[in-house]
């Protein structure tokens, strides 16, 4: 019993829609992703005739819906504190109804217990830090670029850097932000500029190697000032910037090595901001696709075939999720904020949200999204959309694949390569 309350998902399987769904969201592991009380009695009342406009599904999540458009407040609070009353009452009369009282204590045993040291991710952290969506966002056009970036105050991530391709030149041109808000400036001599989730330090890698043939990053202080080189890797290797921790304690960087026009990744390596210090990693068996972090930010990720591998901070191999279908190149995050689910596009098409601890895959979202770039808060994704409008857009959809809101927006046929930076 204590395996299947740590590690094996619930056996709803013996009720029917939506009051399933509705249990199953109820039971998971990450307390984060349960409905409130309210939450739930108002998805079942929503899914019974007569109630218009509630996409149909067996995906259908009108609170996913709401923490980007909350239904109105005002007026309803008798009509709140009655549902949250009642509501937990009302599913497990509902639930011994439909299903044997043996099998209901079966579903209980299966409610989650939290083990000593493990993180239990505070929901206040992801979606419900994201603002009304009256307020109305603000227009910034992008130097070097047609595009334009839509903001709100609030939003849990930020446009902070970017790259346009310059045909002429037949370069990638860096720009990035000054802090989480404000202009943009061009960085000419980078190839890389990526922003701490707090905005304070600004990693850069330059296009030339160091007088002593070393890659090397450079990491600054806005506010002090001060600047940190940390020599990485000897010429004719680099050492690509991936991603700051969530923390802004750490910096991934992907060793690569060119074979032809193709580059490989050998290993990685992690760089402690505080002292400045490299640890490297070499990994067995080269890929040809780049290391990320884990959810928790203290190993990597790497796809190899259709498998995503999990190691250490050292390189040593955890485990292998397998069949998770395909990563595309440019997506920047795949772990949610809590780092309890992550996501890919689908074996069979489509996106697909997965259990980074077991494997097990909670959802199938269909969308027109055409190419997934990572997660913008705990209950949505973001991604491309190049083929619905006049313009490509960087748009975020919630878990049925609806559209909720544009964040960039760029004239198509224009290279260009965002990186939205998770703000704390």
């Amino acid at each position: 019993m204590i395996n299947r309350v740590l590690n094996a998902p619930p056996d709803v399987s013996e009720l029917d829609e939506p009051l399933r769904e509705v249990v199953h969201a109820c039971l998971s592991k990450d307390p984060s992703l349960r409905p409130t009380a309210e939450q739930a009695i108002m998805r079942l009342l929503r899914q019974q005739p007569g109630h218009h406009g509630a996409p149909q599904g067996p995906f259908h999540a009108p609170e996913f819906r709401s923490t980007i458009h909350p239904p109105p407040r005002r007026k309803r609070t008798g009509l709140v504190v009655g549902l949250s009353a009642g509501a937990a009452a009302l599913l497990v009369v509902v639930a011994a109804v439909v299903v044997p009282w043996g099998r209901l204590v079966d579903l209980a045993a299966d409610s989650p217990t939290v083990r000593t040291g493990e993180r239990t991710p505070s929901p206040t952290k992801s979606a419900r830090i994201t603002p009304s969506p009256t307020a109305s966002p603000s227009r910034q056009r992008l130097l070097g670029t047609q595009a334009t970036v839509y903001e709100r105050p609030g939003d849990p991530i930020r446009l902070t850097s970017y790259e346009v391709y310059d045909k002429k030149a037949k370069e990638w041109v860096n720009y990035a932000r000054k802090g989480l808000t404000g202009s943009f400036s061009r960085y000419e001599d980078n190839w890389e500029t990526l922003l701490s989730p707090d905005g304070r330090l600004l990693a850069e890698r330059g296009k030339d190697y160091t007088s002593d043939k070393y890659d090397a990053i450079f990491i600054t202080d806005k506010r002090t000032g001060r600047k940190t080189t940390v020599k990485t890797v000897k010429e004719p290797l680099i050492s690509s910037i991936r991603a700051w921790s969530n923390d802004g304690s750490k910096i991934l960087l992907n060793i690569e090595r060119s074979k032809g026009d193709e580059w490989l990744y050998p290993g990685f390596a992690i760089v402690d901001v505080a002292t400045g210090k490299l640890a490297m990693a070499d990994v067995p068996g080269t890929t040809e696709n780049s290391f990320g972090w884990d959810g928790r930010g203290e190993g990597v990720v790497n796809q190899y075939g259709s498998d995503l591998r999990f190691f250490d901070a050292s390189g040593r191999r955890l485990r292998d999720v397998r069949d998770i279908g395909d990563l595309p190149a440019g997506t920047l995050d795949i772990f949610s904020p809590s780092g309890a689910s992550f996501a890919t596009e689908c074996p069979d098409g489509e996106l697909c949200v997965w259990d980074s601890r077991t494997g097990e895959r909670l959802r199938m979202i269909s969308t027109s999204c055409d190419k997934l770039l990572g997660w913008y808060d705990e209950t949505h994704l973001y991604c491309w959309e190049l083929d619905n409008a006049a313009k490509d857009r960087i748009e975020v959809i919630d878990f049925t694949g609806k559209e909720i809101r544009t964040l960039v927006d760029i004239p198509d046929g224009v290279g260009y390569s965002p990186t939205f930076t998770r703000t704390p």
